[in-house]
Parts: structure tokens; C-alpha cells; sequence
């Protein structure tokens, strides 16, 4: 499986123009890895990342790119976009300030929908500094239409405003950049990646709430492993930007790489009898709707969509 997939990749150069619908996410890594095996190692890297650094992506970030062959009826049929903190470092003052401890990893943060110039200038400069990967998502005309459906939503009810982990992305209570994108990868292809996601139990007395029950920072250095099988615990599931980079890189060389897992889920297809290109476009066609959510919730009114609109939509296809 792994050949075939290596096939695509030699066979394809990764030209956006290729396709007329598809999503790209970018994924970009850390500095230094977050260190998930336990609570301690968890804090003390996340924490030198985001507090000792000044950098743009201090804890990883996944930015997406839509781009559909029809237009919505804003007249937007490309966007360049992603979820990030409003303010990182009233974020982080507010973990310490509220003793949160990993409470942080749910709580709900000021958000923001990053402009295209913002996504533009941090894949700029992780490609600069080698810590940039793209998969290439291609799909079918109705689920691109669907993306800009959800991004519309997301937009109209104000879901941007949410920023945190371990929210109900699909219907709109709120995302971090990781949900985000994977909601959109979810809609394109229908799959879940586990390769792509940390799974944790994380103890429920770690969890602070900002109001009655403070976890100083300094008492998850005690902690050395995640919640035992008896202990009451929260689970807790997140897309890790160096797990996507390693899963990346374990099937091709270069740092683009065309996501088809949805389209040929298993089999061969021969060069000899027609190109992969057109294999991929007429198994394409032949991908169901996927089945969408309605929204549940709803943050603003009488936003101007508009606007939000015109900060996201990319005028001509990026140069990653």
C-alpha cells in the first residue's frame, strides 16, 4: 500500500492547478516536538514553546486552503484561512493568572479567523525555516461546495470567536487550528487519520476551571503519567502537527504529498491504462455528499459575512 501511494506522489507533481476542488492543508511544526507522554513532559515543552519563544507557531499550527471550480454566493470560490488565539499572550497570561493546568486544553479562548495575509506570511516562513508540509486534498465539486458551506456557517454564527481544544467543531461550538482543519479534512474525505492524533486520559483533578478548582503550573511536574483505568479522567483527542510531519514523511521525500486514501481505498490502479490524474478526477465524481450537521451554536448576530469573507478569500492560487 505504501508503494502505491509513493507511485501517486513520483507520478503527480503537486500542482494545485490540477484540480478544480480540493482542499490543502498546511501543516506546520514546532521548533522543538510537544512531548505528549505525560502531563509533566506535556507542560514543560508546551511551556517552552509558547512562553520562552517568540515565534509564530510556538505550538504547531494547521492553516487550510479551499478552492472550488463554482463560486458561493459571496462570489468566493477560494479561501486562505485558519483558527488561531486573538492574543497569545493574554492567552498565556491567563493560564498562569487562572491556574488552569490542563484545563487549558478545553478552555475557551478569545479566537480569530486568520486573514489570508496572516496564512500567507507564517507557510512563508515555515517553508523558510524547513518546518512546512502540505497534503494536497483532492474532492468532489458538491463536498467543496460543502467546506465553504461550514466555513459560511462558521462565519455567520460566530464560531470563530471560540478558541479550544475538545469542542463540537462540526456544529459550531468552537475549534483550535487542529479541529478546524480537521473538520474540513473530515468533510472532503469522510476519514479519520488516527496515525495524525494524540488520544490522552487526562486526570480530571488536573483540570482546573479558572474560577473554583486553580492547578498551579508548577504541580504537573509531579505528574509522570496520564490517568490510571480507576481514576476519573477526561479523554482527549488533537491532530499533532510533527505526527502528520512524520506520517508525511514516511511516504514521500519531498514535503507536498496528494492525499487519494478516500478515493482509492484499496487496490491498483495501472499508468499504462490511463493516467493517475484522470483515475483520480473519475473516482472523484463518483464521492457521496458528505452528510453535514446543522449548528447548535451560535455566538453573534447580524455579523457582516461579507467582510469575513473578503479577509479570507485568496485571489490566486499559493505559490506551496
Amino acid at each position: 500500500m505504501k508503494t502505491y501511494f509513493v507511485l501517486i506522489a513520483i507520478f503527480f507533481s503537486l500542482s494545485s492547478y490540477a484540480y478544480d476542488n480540493y482542499l490543502k492543508i498546511f501543516v506546520i511544526k514546532p521548533i522543538d516536538p510537544i512531548d505528549w507522554s505525560s502531563p509533566r513532559s506535556l507542560s514543560i515543552t508546551s511551556g517552552i514553546n509558547s512562553a520562552l519563544r517568540e515565534d509564530f507557531a510556538p505550538i504547531g499550527h494547521f492553516a487550510v486552503e479551499v478552492n472550488c471550480a463554482a463560486s458561493n454566493e459571496f462570489g468566493v470560490h477560494r479561501i486562505l484561512t485558519g483558527m488561531e488565539r486573538k492574543d497569545k499572550a493574554a492567552s498565556q497570561k491567563i493560564v498562569m493568572d487562572k491556574k488552569l493546568g490542563l484545563g487549558s486544553l478545553t478552555y475557551d479562548f478569545e479566537g480569530a479567523l486568520q486573514s489570508r495575509q496572516t496564512v500567507r506570511s507564517e507557510i512563508r516562513a515555515a517553508s523558510l525555516s524547513g518546518r512546512l508540509k502540505t497534503l494536497l486534498v483532492p474532492t468532489s465539486p458538491e463536498r467543496c461546495q460543502q467546506m465553504l458551506d461550514f466555513v459560511g456557517s462558521w462565519i455567520r454564527n460566530g464560531s470563530f470567536r471560540i478558541y479550544g481544544g475538545g469542542k463540537n467543531t462540526e456544529q459550531g461550538q468552537g475549534a483550535g487550528c487542529a479541529d478546524f482543519a480537521m473538520t474540513l479534512f473530515k468533510i472532503a474525505t469522510d476519514l479519520f487519520i488516527p496515525e495524525w492524533h494524540v488520544k490522552i486520559k487526562v486526570p480530571t483533578r488536573l483540570i482546573g476551571d479558572g474560577e473554583n478548582k486553580k492547578i498551579p503550573f508548577i504541580s504537573l511536574a509531579d505528574e509522570g503519567s496520564w490517568a490510571k483505568p480507576d481514576e476519573e479522567s477526561m479523554d482527549f483527542t488533537i491532530a499533532d502537527t510533527n505526527l502528520v510531519t512524520d506520517w508525511i514523511e514516511e511516504r514521500v521525500s519531498s514535503n507536498n504529498y496528494i492525499f487519494s486514501e478516500h478515493i482509492f481505498h484499496c487496490g491498483y490502479v495501472s499508468a499504462f491504462e490511463t493516467s493517475l490524474e484522470q483515475a483520480l478526477t473519475g473516482q472523484i465524481s463518483k464521492l457521496k455528499p458528505h452528510k453535514t450537521k446543522a449548528f447548535r451554536y451560535s455566538y453573534l448576530e447580524n455579523v457582516d459575512e461579507q467582510a469575513y469573507w473578503d479577509m479570507i478569500e485568496n485571489h490566486w492560487y499559493s505559490i506551496f
